[in-house]
């Protein structure tokens, strides 16, 4: 598993950038990001639109990158990409 470093996400070109590291923290041997909007970003509908760039080989141990909703009150996780 990893720890969730607020400094890991950033925003670059207008885009969220969201960095992993293999780093030993907390007694986990990576360091990512998650950003919460809990009480932030709410709606009844629509559409959500995401482009997602994985760099890299997608054969290296200790990396699920994932993009994922989450709804309200911990309801239905909506998977939008699940490596």
């Amino acid at each position: 598993m990893e720890w969730y470093d607020p400094a890991a996400i950033t925003t670059k070109g207008g885009a969220l950038e969201v960095t992993l590291s293999k780093k030993d923290t907390h007694g986990l041997h990576y360091e990512g990001g998650m950003m919460a909007s809990w009480n932030k970003f709410c709606f009844s509908g629509g559409l959500i639109e995401t482009s997602v760039t994985l760099p890299g080989a997608n054969n290296i141990l200790g990396l699920w990158p994932a993009v994922w909703t989450m709804g309200n009150l911990a309801q239905v996780e909506q998977d939008m990409v699940q490596a």
